[in-house]
């Protein structure tokens, strides 16, 4: 599963996998008032704007974790992830695998598995450069 931010969650579990990992924010010794602080508009078009890039990472590193065949491709889902909130760029969280899986704690153990999940993800970040490299490219 590849996650990008959104405040609506993209399906159920997107949301409830989102809720259950936002849960430990909560022990933080935060005041209320400072969680309900507004961000000024400037800063919400460039988080807009992330998020939309964001996607587009999401996908690129997902067809490259399917076409290598590392594991199952679960997806591009979005959710309100407190860790890719606080990102000011392009942000993607990815679940490779899981340790509650026994065949995926099995593959985890496993150093080649490891250098394989690593290369896709080097592969699609490394792609997705590309991208954005030609977008940024002046014209002539």
């Amino acid at each position: 599963e590849i996650y990008f931010l959104s405040e609506k969650a993209s399906d159920p579990q997107a949301a409830a996998v989102a809720r259950f990992e936002n849960s430990v924010i909560e022990l933080e010794s935060r005041s209320p008032k400072e969680r309900k602080t507004v961000e000024p508009l400037l800063r919400s078009l460039v988080r807009t704007d992330n998020i939309n890039v964001s996607s587009e990472l999401c996908g690129v590193i997902a067809r490259q974790v399917e076409q290598r065949g590392v594991t199952e491709n679960r997806g591009v889902r979005q959710a309100g992830f407190y860790v890719l909130r606080g990102t000011e760029m392009p942000a993607a969280l990815v679940e490779l695998s899981f340790l509650s899986n026994p065949r995926d704690e099995r593959n985890l153990r496993n150093r080649r598995f490891r250098k394989r999940m690593i290369e896709a993800l080097l592969a699609g970040v490394r792609e997705f450069e590309g991208r954005l490299s030609v977008r940024e490219a002046p014209s002539p």
